[in-house]
């Protein structure tokens, strides 16, 4: 172990984040235990978010740095911070999302209390329209801290893990080849499979950040394009039922793509994905033809109370 592996280095990538990006980078540099090295990754903002950035951390009192590139991707933005660091665990947050004051701290001991783990996770809030909501605990009140012995199957049911509350082990973030470059949906959800696949996967079970999902311009680019996930494993059919669990984690992405791709995005851009989907799940993916018949205005509608519900419930 390098002489750093007891600290961490913070990857923060920026792409038009003008609104959020200041709260984001305050959270950081509030923590009751401060990372040993900010890492700050500019995919080529056309907004005001980078000005902002560097007048936040001109009076920060942490070791940090400043890079610059071209429009490339955040999965690029990312790969490039963590090529930069010279610690041996990783955190990600994204310019959108906060932690809590705690987090580093609480996080650092479940590294120490759980040293073998690859990749390591907590519950986390939702701040949306419809107002501010725990994600995890309320799904499963039944999940502890400590190794999480069927990965698979619980993120299948609830978001497990996201860019904003890991941590990562750089060695294994290095071994599996990192996010996925050229990829623009599920790229992070590619990657924490692979880091599943590598080593044990750690939970603490408390919200230590805060998600914010609001429509800008990032999510909206991100529309009428499969998932990397989808694409990826429609050619690997067999590498889908090597996996336990696997199997149910990629039909929950099908499903919730195809479903919001209907509803917001036409059926042209549906079927792009469904296509896919034909080719992993032949039979359940008939299910989906139905939806061809359903008028869109009711498949909106349909999405938004269910997305609605879904957050009160």
């Amino acid at each position: 172990m390098s002489r750093n592996s007891e600290v961490i280095t913070v990857v923060f990538p920026i792409y038009n984040k003008q609104k959020t990006v200041k709260s984001s980078l305050i959270s950081v540099l509030d923590q009751t235990v401060k990372p040993y090295e900010l890492i700050v990754v500019d995919d080529g903002s056309t907004d005001n978010s980078l000005s902002i950035a560097e007048s936040v951390l001109s009076a920060a009192s942490i070791r940090y740095q400043i890079v610059r590139q071209r429009n490339s991707g955040v999965a690029v933005a990312r790969n490039k911070g963590v090529e930069l660091s010279s610690t041996d665990i990783i955190a990600f947050l994204d310019a959108d999302d906060e932690w809590d004051h705690d987090f580093i701290r609480k996080m650092s001991s479940l590294v120490e209390k759980y040293p073998y783990g690859v990749l390591y996770s907590c519950s986390h809030r939702i701040r949306n329209s419809y107002g501010v909501r725990d994600k995890v605990s309320n799904v499963f009140t039944e999940l502890e801290d400590g190794v999480i012995n069927s990965f698979f199957y619980v993120y299948s049911k609830t978001s497990l893990v996201n860019s904003s509350k890991v941590l990562v082990r750089k060695d294994v973030f290095d071994l599996v080849g990192g996010f996925p470059e050229g990829v623009s949906i599920n790229e992070d959800v590619f990657l924490w499979i692979q880091l599943s696949l590598a080593g044990p996967v750690v939970y603490r079970q408390e919200d230590l950040v805060t998600v914010n999902q609001f429509e800008d311009s990032s999510r909206i680019g991100r529309r009428g394009k499969v998932p990397y996930i989808i694409e990826y494993y429609s050619g690997r059919k067999s590498e889908v039922s090597d996996q336990l669990g696997l199997k149910d984690l990629i039909w929950r992405i099908c499903y919730s793509h195809v479903f919001q791709s209907f509803a917001l995005e036409g059926k042209r851009n549906a079927w792009a994905i469904v296509r896919k989907s034909f080719l992993i799940f032949p039979f359940r993916s008939l299910f989906f033809i139905v939806l061809f018949f359903v008028p869109s205005g009711i498949s909106r509608y349909l999405f938004l109370l269910r997305k609605r519900v879904g957050f009160s419930a």
